[in-house]
């Protein structure tokens, strides 16, 4: 089945949301380099909600309670990817199809097999930051910064390890790290950084983490 009129209509919609999040300047710096735009999160939280209504894709954002910008573009762009596929015909088809997305690691680890490693490792990285706020919630740690700005994956990473009610040990810090920085990497346009291979290692190794340390 062709893409229809509407499928390009969304399309171009996702399109240009996306490159209003790359013209984002990068705030703060070293364990607090992030982008922020409350309008654009609502925005794009918006487009998901009213192009795949009732999908797995707002089911994320509805469950998961996602809320920063770097959570929701992910997401941006594999509902993008579907349309581009005609992986998503209206919201009975993608609830069907959605079956594959029981989670934000099976939507990465699709996008991979599909050829798509690097939004996969963004994808899959965000998905552990969300993790690793969730553990700090748990724990009683804070997740953002003085100013309310939200703390990024390594920032949370190093509370995490060091707290007193420590969630899980140095072995772990070292590979969440390196998990970031594969995610960094790919946030960034830096894709000669790091493999498929090392893609795949990264998404079943954050899915084992999850499992292992629950929030």
């Amino acid at each position: 089945m062709a893409i229809t009129v509407n499928d390009e209509k969304s399309i171009d919609r996702l399109l240009a949301l996306l490159g209003e999040y790359e013209k984002l300047p990068w705030l703060g710096s070293g364990t607090s380099h992030f982008r922020h735009d409350p309008q654009l999160e609502l925005r794009m939280i918006q487009a998901i909600s009213q192009i795949a209504p009732g999908s797995q894709y707002t089911k994320h954002i509805l469950y998961d309670k996602l809320g920063f910008i770097e959570d929701i573009q992910p997401l941006v762009v594999a509902l993008m990817t579907d349309l581009k596929n005609e992986h998503f015909k209206g919201s009975q088809d993608e609830l069907a199809h959605g079956e594959i997305f029981t989670d934000f690691m099976d939507m990465a680890r699709h996008l991979l097999e599909s050829g798509y490693k690097d939004a996969a490792a963004v994808i899959a990285g965000n998905s552990n930051e969300a993790h690793l706020r969730q553990l700090s919630l748990k724990i009683g740690l804070p997740v953002t910064d003085g100013k309310g700005s939200p703390l990024n994956g390594n920032a949370l990473n190093t509370e995490l390890a060091k707290a007193k009610a420590k969630a899980y040990d140095l072995n772990s810090q070292k590979l969440i790290t390196a998990w970031q920085g594969i995610r960094n990497d790919a946030a960034h346009g830096d894709y000669s950084k790091y493999t498929r291979d090392q893609v795949q290692n990264m998404i079943d190794g954050i899915k084992f983490f999850m499992m292992a340390n629950p929030a």
